[in-house]
């Protein structure tokens, strides 16, 4: 059982307590329900539609993404995310908490690693997205 959040508690602190209880819960926000409403609204034919393109983007690119690169910093923000998480479900000794941020976290990585016809899946993701770039013939 967890403890409610104290009001006199602040940041981190405050988080690691918060409600909902589960870390999974948490990831599945994070992983699944925000990247997918930000990319139906750029994908629907509105006039911010290209800005909203581009967030979809830099989120799938900087949270969503848990595998880092060290060179150009994308990833590293997801990385500490999802270890967060993770370690927050084993700090309480939740098993099936951490195995779902686990699945989770292994879901999001593959969603960046695996290729369909040598296009990673990210990308093949976003072709559809308006970007506001004009290509000529």
């Amino acid at each position: 059982m967890t403890r409610p959040a104290r009001s006199h508690e602040k940041g981190w602190a405050r988080l690691w307590r918060s409600s909902p209880a589960s870390s999974w819960v948490w990831l599945l926000y994070l992983d699944v329900f925000l990247p997918g409403l930000l990319f139906l609204l750029a994908w629907l034919p509105w006039p911010f539609r290209t800005a909203l393109a581009r967030l979809f983007h830099l989120y799938a690119l900087y949270i969503l993404k848990p595998i880092p690169s060290w060179s150009s910093g994308t990833g590293l923000p997801g990385l500490a995310l999802h270890i967060f998480w993770l370690v927050r479900a084993l700090v309480r000794k939740n098993w099936l908490d951490a195995l779902l941020c686990l699945l989770l976290t292994l879901a999001a990585g593959a969603f960046f690693w695996l290729e369909i016809g040598g296009v990673p899946l990210n990308y093949a993701v976003i072709r559809p997205l308006d970007f506001g770039l004009s290509v000529s013939p």
